[in-house]
């Protein structure tokens, strides 16, 4: 198409090169708050929009955003040689510290945090996360950490048994009742007022010769501590409402129930006993006939007596209860059970579990557990999971003719999960909903590979249609790929845009970021006209030659 003066002009249209760059992935699009974008590219060095890759990140030492406004560090996973993050008055609901094993430094402090989990930052030393709303802190790996303060939260309970170097611990203004030190033998200082201790014999194995700077008081009264939101299941919670004597909705206090010995929540339809742990006097817990999957009384170390029978608990730890006396745990799905700190155990039922020999009670006595009832168990199958280089699915036991509960799925690096499978070849899927169990089986996860697609560019030639290259993914195992590329052009105003869209027919392969809007631009070239003229009329339109510069 000519113009005025003689110009042809030339549609050019600005698609993508679509690979895989091996060992450097443009990671941009990971970091969702433009403020935390924004404080990485200053510490790259690099300006917006270049593309940020992992190359850039994963190398940085030490990242410092205080007051920054971010409400999340979505993108933080990919510094993988983070050893010092400091981030506190920001605005983060969430931090996910997972990918950042190399931290030695972590403060979070004056944010909104309700859960906090450390536990595979092995290498941590100093933990600041005071003033959050947490009411979850795991630091169960932090076997370095030397000081931890997580005062200021919500915390009701906290576990720092794993923490053996812990030297200064300040858990003030929670909602502590109890609190194990025993593990934490270097523990120096311990700041833990303003809690909800009735006295210092709530510190389990404080030894004041060793932590002789302890800040205990004052302490908040019970009659203060609302506990009602702690008390998920509804069955239950009515329950207790009827043992307090008060109406339903009305707040729970810590000072209704911790002096409670004695609870009967029998045949109730419960499926979660969470709250018992504010049950401190407890002696005797009857919960038979049930839908309990998990029981949790580490908290309940007065239980003298234990009734659970006819639920579907698969797991038990009475390791904290060294006081029971009577264990009623038959009609579950127990398979092993350990009982080797229960010295005073007398009496013991597990019948019409899935052990397979009496050996899978450890630490029996029977010399002491006089009355003890085994015979009989129920047929089991092992149900394995071969999860195809994924992270791995733990076993699940079940009785012979049986349905399996689908386990969570699993996860896989540039990968997205499909569904289990009977066979290695991954052509037979396997039905949760009608699939019984009638042997041993394995079952195998197929996956789909998400490739990540790095966008660079490639001009083409505007010929009067949409022109459509052949582009190529490299795939994890290094082999390649060929697209096709889509395209939509439109006319916006005096300017065309060109979306760009990659398609794959393999059903194994799922492309990451496949869609690219691209502005069309308009290049002039000059036109040397020949043959101009005189024309010889001959009743035909007679018309020049012409040719591109």
């Amino acid at each position: 198409m000519l113009n005025k003066n003689g110009f042809l002009k030339v549609m050019s249209v600005m698609v993508i090169a679509a690979v895989v760059a091996m060992g450097q992935v443009d990671i941009t699009d990971k970091f969702t708050d433009p403020n935390f974008k924004a404080e990485v590219y200053k510490a790259i060095n690099k300006t917006a929009p270049a593309p940020i890759y992992d190359t850039d990140v994963d190398t940085v030492k030490e990242l410092t955003m205080k007051y920054k406004h971010i409400t999340s560090f979505s993108g933080i996973e990919y510094f993988t040689g983070l050893t010092s993050l400091y981030v506190p008055r920001n605005q983060l609901t969430t931090l996910d510290v997972s990918g950042c094993t190399a931290l030695t430094t972590l403060d979070c402090s004056d944010n909104q945090l309700t859960t906090l989990d450390v536990s595979g930052c092995t290498a941590l030393t100093t933990l600041d996360c005071y003033c959050n709303q947490l009411t979850t802190l795991d630091v169960s790996g932090c076997t370095a950490l030397t000081e931890l303060d997580c005062s200021d939260n919500q915390l009701t309970t906290l576990d720092v048994s794993g923490c053996t170097a812990l030297t200064t611990l300040s858990c003030s203004d929670n909602q502590l009742t109890t609190l194990d030190v025993s593990k934490n033998t270097a523990l120096t200082r311990l700041f833990c007022h303003s809690n909800y201790f009735t006295g210092e014999d709530k510190i389990i194995g404080l030894n004041k010769s060793i932590t002789k700077n302890l800040f205990f008081s004052p302490q908040n009264s019970p009659e203060t501590l609302d506990i009602t939101a702690y008390f998920t299941d509804q069955n239950f919670k009515t329950e207790v409402y009827n043992i307090i004597d008060k109406a339903f909705g009305e707040p729970i206090y810590y000072s209704d129930v911790n002096t409670r010995t004695t609870l009967d929540v029998s045949n109730k339809n419960i499926t979660s006993l969470a709250g018992i742990e504010y049950f401190s006097e407890l002696k005797t817990l009857r919960c038979n006939n049930n839908q309990l999957i998990a029981l949790d009384v580490s908290k309940n170390t007065k239980l003298t007596g234990l009734w659970c029978a006819y639920n579907q608990l698969t797991t038990f730890n009475i390791s904290k209860n060294t006081e029971l006396t009577y264990l009623y745990c038959n009609d579950n799905v127990l398979t092993a059970l350990d009982v080797s700190k229960n010295v005073k155990l007398k009496e013991l039922d597990v019948r019409n579990n899935y052990f397979t020999g009496e050996d899978k009670i450890t630490g029996l006595n029977k010399s002491i557990t006089t009355v003890f009832c085994f015979d009989p168990q129920k047929a089991i199958r092992v149900v394995t999971f071969n999860s195809n280089e994924g992270f791995a699915v733990a076993d699940i036991i079940v009785e012979m003719g049986a349905k399996v509960n689908k386990p969570k799925d699993p996860a896989k690096t540039n990968c997205t999960f499909i569904g289990w499978y009977k066979d290695a070849t991954l052509t037979i899927p396997w039905n949760f909903e009608t699939d019984v169990v009638t042997a041993n089986i394995t079952l195998y996860a197929k996956w789909i590979e998400v490739v990540n697609v790095i966008w660079g560019n490639l001009t083409l030639e505007w010929n009067g249609e949409p022109q459509s290259p052949t582009v190529t993914a490299t795939l994890l195992n290094g082999t390649s790929m060929p697209l096709t590329v889509i395209e939509q052009q439109t006319n916006v105003g005096n300017n065309y845009i060109a979306t760009a869209t990659l398609t794959t027919p393999n059903d194994n392969i799922q492309l990451a970021n496949t869609s690219k809007t691209f502005s069309i631009t308009e290049r002039t070239v000059a036109v040397k006209w020949e043959n101009t003229g005189p024309f010889i009329y001959n009743r035909t339109v007679q018309a020049p030659t012409a040719k591109l510069e």
